[in-house]
């Protein structure tokens, strides 16, 4: 699964997956998720009608705007591991509600900005995963979220909550603190 291109899992794997879905019962959401793979392609995601679809090409005025390298998307894929395989309905129902038409009336409302998240991985690198809100530009974040791949193997292996995380070093933020905090706080419920 790990490695499965960005193109494979966004035109293939996923189209595949969502349409098993075909009996789940998904909020009629008119806004879009511009997902932008860097240097392998842009694809657009959206409820619209009750069904989720993901099609390629760039989103027009997305709500939300997620960006990350090829490599971070392959390292999120083996993370995942067999999970992906699994019956995905659970985990796109959540989605489905975290981004609800209420939902995305309070992203609207709320979050103005864009959140880069940098994990240095165990061999050094740096990947980055930025989400922006509202059409605003990605590339100039408004805070940035910092921590290293193992910290972030013992946050989960842990089970330790993001706050907790934060307070005992593990997560390292830059910028503007209270939009990490509106945007946790608003997808945590």
């Amino acid at each position: 699964m790990a490695d499965m291109s960005a193109k494979e899992f966004f035109d293939k794997f996923i189209p595949e997956k969502l349409a098993s879905l075909s009996g789940v019962d998904f909020p009629d959401v008119k806004d879009t998720i511009q997902i932008e793979v860097i240097g392998a392609g842009e694809w657009t995601g959206k409820i619209e009608g009750g069904k989720p679809t993901i099609t390629a090409g760039k989103a027009s005025d997305p709500l939300i705007t997620v960006a990350f390298t090829e490599a971070a998307l392959k390292m999120g894929l083996a993370r995942a591991g067999d999970q992906l395989d699994a019956d995905i309905s659970g985990p796109a129902k959540m989605a489905a509600g975290m981004l609800s038409p209420d939902k995305a009336e309070q992203v609207r409302s709320q979050l103005q900005g864009t959140m880069k998240f940098t994990i240095t991985t165990n061999d050094g690198k740096e990947e980055s995963i930025a989400i922006g809100f509202n059409g605003i530009d990605i590339d100039t974040p408004t805070c940035t979220i910092k921590t290293t791949e193992g910290e972030m193997n013992e946050m989960r292996e842990q089970q330790m909550p993001p706050q907790q995380a934060f307070m005992a070093g593990k997560i390292r933020l830059e910028g503007d603190m209270s939009l990490a905090m509106q945007a946790g706080m608003l997808f945590a419920t």
